[in-house]
């Protein structure tokens, strides 16, 4: 009888040391992404703050990257990382970014501290960049709406991100700009597909920026998001597809709006903007 009960508590004891053994857990580092894009894709900058992860095609959870995050199990997953991006110049409005092939990779559980997984992202084959703007060599925000041409946007080398970069300057005695792209896209997918306008800036001031649909004369732009003044360069992804539910413009352009604050005390108050592209699928 005491040989039985040694038995069975020897059994007890060995199953819960497995439990334990099989749920220490392995620690996933998730570093920043990366984005590899050409000339013809509008360059590499990008706004990927956050992970969709997938193990074996399980959801393990959505995570602002530079995360650290336990998987349970021994042996070898497949991890699938989807890029996500904050959308429309807001913190809450997260989005996995459609244009983007999925990271993937085999993780080996180990019960380790030091799995290491860097995203890195291209674009799909599908998609399509039909305007591109890196003012590399002149710049196509030569529509004048305001009629003023002491404000108009111009080029510079100052403060690069990449390269050239789109300059506006505002001053007390020249204190407001209207500007629109001449770029007259080809047509571009409505019905609520996926559009989306890319770019960088940094700005002194707030500014905003929308879409205007027609011939330069008769243009009545939409402005879709008012953008905070910002020392350092950001990324910014503002979603169209909403807007373009109704239908499929021929002549899409960019608009650009900009008020001088009389409240600061910069006498002449700049906007730059870098790497402007549209970007959808082929039809």
């Amino acid at each position: 009888m005491r040989s039985l009960l040694a038995t069975l508590l020897a059994i007890a004891w060995l199953s819960c040391g497995k439990s334990l053994e099989a749920d220490i857990p392995t620690y996933i580092q998730v570093t920043p992404a990366s984005l590899i894009a050409n000339t013809q894709q509008g360059g590499s900058t990008h706004g990927i703050t956050e992970a969709w992860i997938y193990a074996d095609s399980a959801f393990i959870g959505a995570h602002h990257a530079p995360a650290r995050l336990p998987l349970l199990g021994m042996g070898t997953v497949t991890l699938e990382v989807f890029p996500g991006i904050r959308q429309n110049a807001l913190g809450s409005d997260l989005a996995i970014y459609p244009f983007l092939r999925r990271f993937t990779t085999p993780i080996t559980l180990d019960q380790s501290d030091h799995q290491i997984v860097s995203p890195s992202y291209v674009y799909l084959d599908n998609v399509t960049f039909p305007m591109i703007e890196q003012f590399e060599s002149g710049h196509r925000f030569t529509v004048d709406l305001d009629q003023d041409p002491a404000t108009t946007m111009t080029r510079t080398n100052l403060n690069p991100l990449d390269g050239s970069s789109g300059l506006i300057s505002l001053r007390q005695d020249a204190p407001s700009l209207e500007v629109a792209s001449d770029y007259l896209t080809p047509a571009i997918p409505g019905g609520g597909r996926p559009v989306y306008l890319e770019f960088d800036y940094r700005a002194d001031v707030e500014w905003q920026i929308g879409v205007a649909i027609g011939e330069a004369q008769s243009l009545n732009p939409t402005y879709l998001l008012q953008l905070r003044a910002q020392s350092e360069w950001q990324k910014v992804y503002l979603n169209l597809s909403e807007i373009l539910r109704q239908g499929s413009p021929a002549g899409l352009r960019i608009a650009i709006r900009a008020l001088y604050d009389s409240s600061l005390t910069i006498p002449t108050q700049d906007i730059q903007l870098d790497n402007i592209k549209l970007v959808h699928f082929a039809p």
